[in-house]
């Protein structure tokens, strides 16, 4: 029989999928890239989906730690659907945040990394929509299969250090 640690493993899995995808919605690292905003529309726009995600992935942590206290000895399965209302509403809040970025109109000097976000976003989107339904049935296996292909095709390029200091709450991605 499976230790109470060892039942935990999977939520921690899954919250972990979750919150890279975070990171990957919003970049990672660096890029040294220019970028004027040419108005601010484009930079503000970055700015609030950031927030957005920020507070998504936040939500997310507080009420997967909430759902580990209050399990006691769960099967996989039970955990994978526990998981399932949070996991949802963060894919939920991850999608919009990408549909809303996907097609911006960039400035001049930020077109090669709005490309770049445009062309990744949909297979984003498509891991996180497919997250949500092998997670409501508790099914582990498929859960871990779609986050199995949480890859390179389907992750954010990083943000550029110049759209980073006109977006302030994408520093934290």
């Amino acid at each position: 029989m499976a230790t109470r640690v060892s039942l935990h493993r999977p939520a921690a899995v899954l919250a972990a999928a979750a919150l890279a995808l975070g990171a990957a919605g919003c970049g990672g690292g660096s890029d040294d890239g220019g970028g004027s905003d040419g108005g601010g529309g484009y930079a503000s726009t970055w700015n609030e989906v950031c927030t957005s995600l920020s507070n998504a992935q936040t939500k997310l942590q507080t009420d997967g730690a909430a759902l580990q206290k209050s399990l006691k000895s769960p099967s996989q399965a039970e955990l994978a659907k526990a998981f399932a209302t949070p996991v949802s509403a963060f894919a939920d809040s991850m999608a919009a945040a990408l549909d809303r970025v996907k097609g911006l109109d960039a400035p001049e000097d930020l077109k090669s990394f709005q490309s770049k976000v445009s062309a990744s976003a949909p297979g984003t989107i498509k891991v996180l929509r497919d997250l949500k339904g092998p997670l409501t049935k508790g099914d582990v296996k498929a859960t871990q299969s779609v986050i199995g292909r949480i890859d390179a095709n389907n992750v954010f390029p990083a943000i550029p250090a110049a759209l980073k200091k006109q977006a302030a709450a994408c520093n934290v991605f």
